[in-house]
């Protein structure tokens, strides 16, 4: 009795081990990040579809974890997406394009130059087509700043304030977000 008691625990440890990671669209989101240095929580993945086509999968991550919706967006902590392209090819303009339909969306009334300023440097990122496995990462590190990286390479120190990052997570995660599906998938698979 006591051998299959520990097999059965040993069997539900191993379980709940292999569960860490996540699979979405082919793609492994692991259970925490590590950005420089700081271990972020996965939240959840899914894949962002138009037209019943998958266009990239996502993770997304924040250093307490918390699922409620606001606090997602509006908590001024570290915070990580991981983007993976899974069409053969999408145009950098057509990324720009619906990050800054988004991004107008939930601008406030009186934006500062400098935010304005930011959005400009960050949409001009995506100035080149993102081949099939691309990976574009957002990050937001308290301490640092927001930066985006593509296949690894840093694309620019885009803004120091929190404004900018709570733009674009509000494009996943505000009411009218791009993405309502794929929040919906996220927040069903956050932990919390």
């Amino acid at each position: 009795m006591k051998f299959l008691l520990i097999a059965v625990v040993s069997c539900l440890l191993t379980a709940r081990a292999i569960a860490a990671d996540v699979i979405v669209g082919a793609i492994k989101f692991e259970d925490k990040a590590e950005i420089q240095s700081e271990q972020l929580t996965r939240l959840g993945a899914g894949v962002r579809k138009k037209f019943f086509l998958p266009i990239y999968a996502l993770g997304v991550y924040t250093k307490s974890g918390s699922c409620e919706l606001e606090k997602i967006i509006e908590k001024d902590e570290s915070k990580y997406m991981k983007l993976v392209i899974m069409l053969p090819e999408v145009p950098g303009k057509m990324i720009s394009d619906a990050l800054k339909e988004s991004i107008e969306k939930n601008l406030p009334d009186n934006p500062s130059p400098e935010l304005l300023s930011s959005i400009d440097s960050f949409l001009g990122i995506f100035n080149f087509p993102l081949k099939k496995d691309a990976v574009v990462e957002f990050n937001y590190l308290k301490d640092l700043g927001f930066f985006v990286t593509v296949n690894g390479e840093k694309k620019g120190e885009v803004s120091k304030s929190y404004d900018l990052a709570r733009l674009v997570w509000n494009n996943y995660f505000a009411e009218d977000s791009c993405c309502s599906g794929l929040r919906k998938t996220i927040l069903e698979m956050c932990p919390e």
